[in-house]
């Protein structure tokens, strides 16, 4: 299967994708999937990965849309330069005040609305 590794799932040969439809997936590691995708296409997908993780699935995400990614996650962690310099609860990141301005582009005290941002 490692020869596939870089092709898109629907392209892969008939017998490698009934091979991996056949075995119950436990972790799925997800690396900037929302990148250049339209925002109902990323709604979708986040509750995708939401439906996913309720069903028992273990999923790590790697993405640059941080607000979303916490939204969804258990826990979060924040890299700069390959090094996590915050970690903790997703729920606590997000009501973070430095996290929120730093990272989400909201100046404290205010909403993504004020900001000009969309939800």
């Amino acid at each position: 299967i490692s020869a596939f590794n870089f092709l898109p799932p629907t392209t892969l040969p008939l017998m490698i994708r009934k091979n991996l439809c056949r075995h119950r997936l436990r972790l799925l590691l997800l690396d900037e999937l929302s990148l250049g995708l339209a925002p109902q296409a990323v709604r979708e997908l986040f509750r995708l990965i939401r439906t996913l993780q309720q069903q028992g699935m273990t999923i790590l995400l790697v993405e640059q849309n941080v607000r979303q990614a916490l939204t969804i996650s258990n826990r979060g962690y924040v890299l700069e330069s390959g090094r996590v310099v915050l970690s903790g609860d997703a729920h606590a990141l997000l009501s973070d005040g430095l996290v929120v301005q730093s990272y989400l582009g909201v100046k404290r005290g205010s909403t993504p609305d004020s900001q000009g941002g969309s939800k």
